[in-house]
């Protein structure tokens, strides 16, 4: 259940970036970054590189030429940042409404699923920097505490 509930929020982060840069890629990551061992394929401008892990990972596709490469805004990374608790949040609202016209051992599956992404929701959600044995996540900034960092230096800038 893990890495589908960590591929939905990188999901998230993806749909953030098609919404707000009309002309940039996704490139999402279901494992490390840089693993080579992983399934590789675009569905339209979203690069996918999946592997069974407990980490996932969105970044906006890095251009060649910077001239003429579509600006990041400060609003265009709230909305991406907050596009991946957005959809933590949604997949486990919609599996506690399915959870309720199902019965039996799948039933407990989705309800499993939907406190792992309401968890997942939380710990993404506020801010804080991950502590972990894994060297990807250890340290990384929580989307809750990149959205605070953003709109302080941007509160900072209109003083």
């Amino acid at each position: 259940m893990g890495p589908i509930n960590i591929f939905i929020h990188e999901l998230g982060h993806a749909t953030g970036i098609l919404l707000t840069m009309k002309e940039r890629e996704a490139n999402l990551f279901l494992g490390a970054p840089n693993s080579r061992s992983c399934l590789k394929f675009k569905i339209g401008r979203v690069n996918f590189h999946i592997r069974i892990a407990s980490e996932g990972f969105c970044y906006i596709k890095k251009e060649e030429s910077d001239e003429s490469v579509e600006k990041v805004t400060p609003i265009k990374e709230i909305i991406i940042m907050a596009s991946g608790p957005i959809f933590s949040f949604m997949a486990a609202f919609l599996a506690l409404i399915l959870s309720y016209y199902i019965e039996g051992n799948f039933k407990r599956l989705v309800v499993a699923f939907a406190i792992l992404s309401f968890a997942t929701f939380i710990n993404t959600a506020i801010p804080h920097r991950y502590k972990s044995r894994n060297k990807y996540l250890n340290g990384i900034k929580s989307d809750g505490l990149v959205i605070k960092e953003i709109l302080r230096k941007n509160k900072e800038k209109s003083v």
